[in-house]
């Protein structure tokens, strides 16, 4: 998955391949808005170790997060393998 800092795919990007339970310790929390996912679904939450309010993010491209209600929101991502 990665996550872009503005929305359209555009500003820093943060890309990871394993679970990530506090952005803060990436330098990245709050600050994804929008987003790009390959191979499996993520899930994406608000808070870190996966809690407050979560979405699935199936493979595709989201070029912003916050119909989701996750822009500038996301603190903590997880694959999801079922």
């Amino acid at each position: 998955v990665t996550f872009f800092s503005d929305p359209g795919f555009r500003g820093q990007a943060f890309s990871s391949t394993y679970a990530v339970t506090n952005f803060r310790q990436v330098g990245y929390n709050d600050r994804a808005s929008s987003a790009e996912v390959a191979g499996s679904r993520w899930e994406a939450c608000e808070d870190a170790q996966y809690g407050g309010r979560c979405a699935v993010l199936r493979p595709g491209r989201y070029g912003s997060l916050n119909a989701m209600g996750l822009n500038n929101q996301v603190t903590s991502v997880r694959p999801l393998r079922w």
